[in-house]
């Protein structure tokens, strides 16, 4: 399935997904040297905002992109500090592919996932990612619902530019 859906990815989705990095990377402060995963991450185009991304997706797009799924991260615990997800939770299973993120993150790890406002499964996305983090605030973009997350034990996160929209 992932195969078929990569083929016109580019095309189709290139300047959409974009778009959403870009409101991501207007929020988010680097302060040294993190390392960020990119989960589901397509061609991986969050390199061309941010340093230190490693991509994982089911398809292998390019020599950033590790194959693999969201469900079975190949890195060990703790691994990352910031992770993204960029419209691709929907295609996850959201139990498994939740408890991975949350093994490779840091514990005061930032975690920024887009949920697809048309996905089918819309509204049990934002309700489980709403019980298992932190919200500490939400951009409302067109086609998606962008979360900026951390820990329920780390209700802040220093590497937020603002909170202010």
């Amino acid at each position: 399935m992932y195969k078929e859906i990569a083929e016109g990815y580019t095309e189709l989705h290139r300047e959409e997904q974009v778009t959403k990095l870009r409101i991501i990377w207007e929020h988010v402060r680097l302060i040294g040297n993190e390392k960020i995963l990119d989960v589901g991450c397509g061609p991986c185009w969050s390199r061309e905002f941010f340093p230190n991304v490693v991509g994982v997706d089911p398809v292998m797009y390019n020599e950033h992109v590790i194959q693999a799924s969201a469900e079975s991260i190949p890195f060990p615990a703790q691994s990352f500090d910031i992770i993204l997800c960029v419209t691709a939770i929907h295609h996850f299973e959201l139990d498994k592919a939740v408890a991975e993120i949350k093994r490779v993150a840091t514990t005061d790890a930032l975690f920024v996932i887009t949920v697809l406002k048309k996905a089918q499964s819309f509204h049990r996305i934002i309700d489980g990612l709403k019980l298992e983090f932190y919200t500490i605030f939400e951009v409302d973009g067109i086609q998606d619902s962008i979360l900026f997350l951390v820990s329920k034990k780390h209700q802040t996160n220093h590497r937020l530019v603002s909170t202010k929209l």
